[in-house]
């Protein structure tokens, strides 16, 4: 009871100035400067809903033994300063700022570029939110033998020598008020902790004590060899232009990917049902479709089940889009022809690589 209380009150929170700035939107022309706030408010706002509804996944999965790892050869200064990019906002909302001391030589790993980002966008945030004053948050990395460490250091609340052990319990909270001012579910340090593990690491935290501050340390495993690390994907590189179709029966959820999609020179066509959806793949074969499985009527399944009986449509890639994550529901989607399985909401990074992928 005392969680699901807890969980309501992270998710109204958002969804409160969601509301608002919807509201006035209504009433506000384009060009009114506040209706670029409200914009930001929302864009902001949203991004935190998906962050706690990727947490609760991410954590339920991590239970369950069922979170799957994409190990690739990767530099670990690089995804260092992608995390600290991705958290930067939360941190300077804070009045926070960041001091980077990376290791000269390359730190190779064999390891999930995303989730390794994860852990370190987490411990930032984490540092970020338990120091109460502007200050600044220290991020280091270094060679330990054939471990590479990434410390995350503060000077914010601490905690009592030894207890920094009980700070990776599920559903851990740094504050117990009424007023939860620091907010989150308290899954944050234990999924760093298990992605770490899962990759033959570990993390640990020390403190001097209360109000002393909070060392983080991530220790990984380096890749045996002299590996390259995979290049980096350049959002700024042109994309080859693609026919895509989306069908998809949400107006919103439609008429946004058309307008990414648009935006990175590809031509996009629209259906908002399945029926729709094959007529129009019937007459033109576009070289990409990306399909919400839950659609009304003709199910996004069944849509591929029978693209996949057309002739001359094998080359064609399909891409499912659904809230459904389970991994019965990716191997379904396999079963049905789709060639990806991606959940709702998607990475506007994400789609982009996933259309130019085919």
């Amino acid at each position: 009871d005392e969680f699901l209380a807890m969980l309501a009150h992270e998710l109204r929170n958002p969804l409160a100035p969601i509301r608002n700035a919807v509201h006035l939107q209504h009433s506000l022309a384009y060009d009114n400067p506040l209706f670029g706030k409200t914009r930001d408010i929302l864009e902001r706002q949203s991004a935190h809903l998906s962050r706690l509804v990727d947490d609760l996944v991410d954590v339920a999965r991590l239970e369950r033994g069922k979170m799957a790892l994409r190990r690739v050869p990767v530099e670990l200064n690089a995804l260092v300063a992608a995390a600290i990019e991705a958290a930067l906002p939360q941190v300077q909302a804070r009045g926070h700022q960041v001091q980077i001391d990376l290791c000269a030589e390359p730190l190779v790993l064999d390891a999930d570029p995303t989730r390794i980002e994860q852990i370190v966008a987490n411990l930032l945030t984490n540092a970020a939110k338990f120091t109460a004053r502007p200050d600044v948050i220290r991020v280091a990395t270094r060679r330990e033998g054939d471990r590479a460490l990434v410390e995350v250091r503060d000077r914010g609340a601490g905690f009592a020598p030894g207890g920094g052990e009980a700070l990776f319990g599920l559903f851990v909270q740094g504050e117990q008020t009424l007023a939860r001012s620091h907010g989150g579910l308290g899954i944050g340090l234990t999924i760093a902790r298990r992605l770490a593990e899962l990759h033959g690491g570990s993390i640990d935290a020390a403190s001097e004590g209360p109000d002393r501050g909070a060392t983080f340390s991530v220790r990984l495993p380096l890749a045996p060899g002299s590996t390259e690390p995979a290049a980096p994907d350049d959002d700024r590189a042109p994309a080859a232009r693609k026919r895509v179709l989306v069908v998809e029966d949400s107006d919103d959820i439609r008429e946004t990917m058309r307008l990414l999609l648009s935006q990175w020179g590809h031509e996009v066509a629209i259906a908002a049902s399945g029926e729709d959806g094959l007529e129009h793949i019937t007459r033109e074969r576009p070289d990409v479709a990306i399909i919400d499985i839950g659609l009304p009527g003709m199910s996004g399944y069944e849509l591929a089940q029978r693209i996949r009986a057309m002739p001359d449509a094998s080359a064609m890639r399909l891409i499912a889009l659904t809230g459904y994550g389970q991994p019965a529901d990716g191997e379904r989607a396999r079963e049905a022809g789709f060639d990806e399985h991606l959940l709702k909401p998607l990475a506007p990074q994400l789609l982009r690589a996933t259309v130019a992928g085919g």
